[in-house]
């Protein structure tokens, strides 16, 4: 009997994801034969059903079954072809009882499992095709496409080292399959072997010279080495062989920018958009680019976009409520942080940046509401620093005594970058109050903090006029 994956059509037709359609084919449960048909008259029907197949015209191939004498409709391999137009049509659940209908013939024919498991993957059904899998590796340990399989679903879990040893196992039975290849190398990456990786992506260059996603890897090693201008080569070679390819503009508008040629890297971004409007990463890209230039319209532009994207990335929402804040529009500063504070509850800075958007507009009821909403939904540490600053802002100072305690709080403060914040938040707030001199003071305590990484140390910049 033929192998399965040596007939004519079979990559073709597996590979197929067709539109469905409804079916009114039914099973004839009448006894299925084995090497009853002559390999010519098989090869006859081959070649009138391949007119069909290669116009993909699957139900004009189907109807060809409805006229074979009974010794080729009851023919295992005949039927195991119409098995797999069926999958190919997208009629799954006859598919996949007509595989049952030739397991019980052949239980152990590989073939037929294998189409099995493509139909379990096509319908979504996890169970049944671990199972066929399984099967498959347990006849066949070395088979190219179910190791593949077994590979992929361990890296999507991100077991990259499990899924390099069945990547492996796959290329010891084909060594110039790309499929493997490039997962070999992927997860080669991924795992920190950077020299198999790069041998594994120039091996697939070899044999295909044109191969993106090699070129993309490449630039990516390159990376690795901070040799940018080689990175930017490759991925220029991966954009020129797959130019719609979302990640690969990312990539190359990253390398660009590590080089100092902004304008590239906007480009490329913009052509990121342009392939995929509603994904919000190319969109932080811009934003971030954009802020570095001090473009900050087009910056809020773009930080828009990613929460109209991705709603619940809250870091957008605490740079719009930033870039609002210098625009002087508190509602809309306001707004933002109250959404990053429902998306990062935990963060302290946000409702501080909400309860001083009030003081600012003097409504110190209001602030004083919203920080006792604060106070009863978290669990906060009375004593520290942090919760001092809160409570300072909740009751408008509080007198002398309690700002001056709140003072020697923060001053007590071991963590760098908590102690940085707060001194902003103490600038702010005896800003927001006229005490420029003092909020001058606290200003200047901000700003003398090495490598800030707090956006509170920008604003301290625009409060204390740099």
């Amino acid at each position: 009997m033929l192998r399965f994956r040596n007939r004519i059509f079979l990559l073709t037709l597996l590979c197929s994801a067709l539109s469905f359609f409804p079916c009114a084919y039914a099973a004839v449960q009448t006894p299925i034969t084995l090497n009853k048909v002559s390999e010519k008259d098989r090869m006859t029907f081959i070649k009138e059903l391949q007119k069909y197949l290669d116009a993909e015209d699957f139900d004009s191939a189907l109807k060809l079954f409805n006229n074979l004498s009974s010794d080729m409709a009851n023919d295992f391999d005949i039927l195991l072809i119409k098995a797999s137009i069926l999958f190919s049509a997208g009629k799954l659940d006859e598919a996949d009882n007509l595989c049952v209908r030739l397991l019980s013939v052949q239980s152990d024919n590989i073939d037929v499992i294998e189409l099995r498991s493509m139909i379990a993957k096509m319908k979504g059904d996890k169970k049944q095709r671990n199972a066929t899998l399984k099967q498959i590796l347990q006849q066949d340990p070395k088979n190219v496409q179910a190791n593949i399989e077994v590979a992929e679903d361990y890296a999507l879990s991100k077991d990259y080292a499990l899924a390099k040893k069945y990547y492996k196992n796959a290329l010891s039975s084909d060594s110039k399959n790309m499929s493997a290849l490039f997962g070999y190398g992927q997860t080669s990456y991924y795992t920190g072997d950077l020299s198999t990786a790069k041998a594994t992506f120039n091996q697939m260059l070899k044999i295909d010279d044109k191969n993106a996603s090699a070129y993309a890897y490449l630039g990516k090693l390159a990376a690795e080495d901070e040799n940018y201008k080689e990175a930017e080569e490759y991925i220029k070679k991966a954009v020129e062989y797959d130019e719609n390819n979302y990640d690969y503009r990312l990539d190359y508008g990253k390398y660009a920018n590590y080089r100092g040629r902004k304008s590239d890297a906007e480009t490329q971004w913009k052509k990121a958009v342009e392939i995929r409007s509603d994904y919000f990463l190319a969109y932080t890209y811009l934003a971030g680019l954009y802020d570095e230039q001090e473009r900050f319209e087009e910056e809020l532009a773009m930080w828009k976009k990613v929460v109209e994207t991705e709603p619940k990335y809250y870091y957008a929402y605490e740079a719009l409520g930033i870039l609002y804040w210098q625009k002087g529009e508190l509602i809309n500063c306001r707004n933002s942080f109250l959404k990053a504070a429902d998306y990062n509850p935990k963060n302290e800075s946000y409702p501080l940046m909400v309860a001083a958007t009030y003081m600012k507009q003097n409504d110190y009821q209001k602030c004083k509401l919203y920080l006792d909403t604060v106070f009863k939904k978290r669990i906060f540490d009375t004593s520290s620093a942090s919760f001092a600053v809160m409570r300072m802002y909740r009751d408008n100072g509080g007198g002398t005594n309690a700002e001056n305690s709140t003072a020697r709080l923060v001053n007590k403060e071991t963590n760098k970058t908590i102690q940085g914040k707060l001194y902003f938040y103490l600038a702010l707030f005896y800003d927001i109050k006229g005490s420029r001199t003092i909020a001058e003071e606290y200003y200047t305590k901000v700003l003398n903090h090495a490598a800030p990484m707090f956006f509170e140390f920008r604003l301290a910049e625009w409060g204390a006029g740099v």
